[in-house]
Parts: structure tokens; sequence; C-alpha cells
């Protein structure tokens, strides 16, 4: 067996971690793969750190057909069993190379967008092409909305994306952030560690952090993360008075310490394939007040593992903080739950799944070549 991974962002963002946490997972298990991604891409940094194969491409032109070009090249160099496809554009490059330019490799489509496969006839061409043997939704809404453009439903299944609970083994005696912004020991400080995104919401967030703050005047929040919508959280923050409430740290490294940091994490995404960050706010012992957007109901039960409410709902958001301002024993409940909640959310635990899918597909391709009267490898 070996992979060919492949992940088009240039960025470091949920999507671009979980193929690293894969790869090291999969690494752990002793399976050969490579990893083809952006030349100067976060990812090739950092899977060159783990001493992960990373092979890389330029971004130039017409990413499809130069990257499917780079996949004819090193599948002359090497004999893949599957190609792993980690967003839309790896997606089409892989189909492009099975119908134009080489002999057929099974594909594996990782889909973690909760959002309708579009109508136009390139996605229902590279989404139904036949080389597609198994395609891993990131939850069970995504495989829900996925489902209605593929015409054979079996080859979808959920693998749930995995996060490192042992970083957060160990809790610093002392709260970071409380030292780097300079904060009282009584404040009660709220974050969120996101992308800048729309689909974040920060203006209900930044809603939520003015009705708090007016009860709880020693309230804080912040906001980690950098991207788009930073200019206008900024000039938000401003029309809202919130510029002593309301910190932006940017990206952050250091995620173990600042989630560590919290009293609360506040999510507000209007749409996630799941939300990864919410099971390190888990790991890290931090009571969640969520939405219900996406698979985020698939990781916090309301009033169990944490406090949900509708997406927009900023008055619900902020009564749910409130409540766990105001309760201590809520706050350890819900940390309790969560924390056994996490458990079976590891990286490792998602390889190991995401394995059993090769292992069965190459199964698969047995038979099928023994139909067809040729020996199978199986």
């Amino acid at each position: 067996m070996k992979i060919l991974h492949v992940s088009t962002p240039t960025s470091w963002r949920g999507g671009e971690q979980q193929v690293a946490f894969l790869a090291s997972g999969l690494h752990s298990l002793s399976i050969d793969q490579v990893v083809l991604c952006p030349i100067d891409s976060a990812l090739s940094v950092r899977l060159l750190d783990q001493d992960i194969p990373v092979t890389t491409f330029e971004t130039k032109g017409f990413l499809g057909i130069n990257l499917a070009k780079k996949i004819s090249e090193l599948s002359k160099a090497a004999e893949f069993t599957h190609i792993h496809c980690h967003d839309s554009h790896a997606h089409t490059a892989a189909i492009m190379y099975n119908q134009f330019l080489g002999k057929t490799i099974p594909v594996i489509v990782s889909r973690r967008v909760a959002f309708p496969i579009s109508k136009s006839p390139l996605s229902n061409w590279k989404y139904n092409h036949p080389s597609v043997k198994h395609i891993i939704c990131v939850s069970e809404i995504v495989r829900e909305i996925t489902a209605p453009k593929i015409s054979d439903t079996s080859i979808l299944s959920v693998i749930y994306d995995g996060i490192d609970i042992e970083k957060y083994s160990k809790k610093s005696p002392q709260k970071k952030l409380f030292t780097e912004l300079g904060l009282e020991k009584n404040t009660i400080l709220i974050g969120n560690l996101s992308a800048l995104s729309k689909s974040k919401d920060f203006p209900t967030y930044l809603s939520v952090a003015s009705d708090v703050c007016k009860k709880f005047p020693t309230a804080k929040f912040i906001i980690a993360g950098d991207g788009p919508e930073k200019s206008t959280i900024e000039k938000l923050i401003q029309k809202l008075n919130l510029q002593e409430k309301v910190f932006l740290l940017g990206f952050r490294e250091d995620v173990v310490d600042v989630l560590q940091s919290l009293d609360i994490f506040l999510f507000t995404s209007t749409i996630e394939g799941l939300g990864t960050v919410v099971l390190e706010a888990f790991a890290a012992g931090v009571p969640v007040v969520a939405t219900r957007a996406g698979g985020i109901p698939e990781m916090v039960e309301d009033e169990v593992t944490g406090l949900l409410a509708e997406t927009g709902d900023a008055e619900a958001l902020a009564k749910a903080v409130l409540s766990l301002i105001e309760s201590p024993e809520l706050r350890e409940n819900l940390t309790y739950a969560s924390l056994e909640k996490v458990k079976s959310f590891t990286y490792q635990e998602t390889a190991a799944q995401t394995l059993e899918i090769y292992e069965k597909r190459l199964e698969t391709k047995g038979i099928e070549r023994e139909a067809k009267g040729v020996r199978g490898e199986g």
C-alpha cells in the first residue's frame, strides 16, 4: 500500500492540520505515503519537521492541469495504490489525471464542508467518476448534505477529525494570556480561536461580548486568528466601544496556552463541517458555548458537553455565557463531560479508521480485477 495525499492550500487552517495529523497517524502505523502540496506551503514546512515524505508543486497557471501533470510525474516513479484528495482542487486534479493522463488510481475524497455539492457538470463528473472509490465525510451532517449528488451513496462514510489530546495532558499553573494582557485575577476571559472569515460570524460574537460586558464589567474577550474579516472586526469593535474589552491576538501557534487561559470558549459559526477547535477546547478543560451549525451538535450535546444556541442569536448566546459565569458548578459539570467526550476524537483514531477505508478499497479492487479475469493482488 502506498498513499499519495494531495492538498492545495498554501495557508494553515483546520483542513491542513487534519492532513498533517492523518499523515502523522499513518506514519506511526508504518504506512508508506507521500504528501503533495504547494511549494512553501505551511503544510510542507510542518511535515518536513515530522520526517514525513513531502513533494511540492507550483500553483502558477491553471492549477487543475498542472497538478494533474505533477500527479502523473509522481505516479511514473511510484506505484500508488490510492490518491487521497483533501480538498476540491485536489479532487479535480486527481480525476483529470485518471481521465486523461495515466492509468487509473483509486481516489479517496475527504469532504469537510457543510454545504451542498455544486450543480455544475464538473462537480457531477468528478464526484461520480468511477475512479472515486470512497468519500470520507467529516460529520453526519456533511454526509447528509453530500448524499443527494452521489449516485452510489454506499461510498459515503463518516470519520470524525481528531486532535492531539496529549498536548493538553499538562496544565500550565499560570494563565499565559493573563500575564500577556495584564489582566486582573478576577477577570472572566472568554475567547474564540478561528480564521477571521464571514462563516465564523464575529459580528454576533462581538454583540455577545457587548451584552456580557454590560452585566459583568470584569469580563474580557479575545479573538485569536487572522483572515479577510480582520478590518471589519476592528471597525465593529470601535463602533461598539469594546476597545478595552476585546483583544485581537492575531494568528497564534501557542494554541494550548491560549485555550488554557480561557474560562469560556465561545464559538459563533454559521456553518461548520465539524469545527475541531471545539474539541481542542474540550481537551483544554474549557466549557463551550456554541451555535447549532453544521457538525457542532455532534460534539456539543446541549447542557451535557456544552451549551448551544441558534446561529446568529446573540441574545441566547449571551444568556448561555452569563449562565456559565454565574455558575461554577455548571462550568465544572460541562467540563467533566466534555473531557470524557473528547477521548474518542483522537487523530490516531482518525488515522486507524482511514486505514480501514484504504484496506477495504484495496480488497474491492482485487474483487473487481478477479471479476474481469485478472488475478487479484489480495
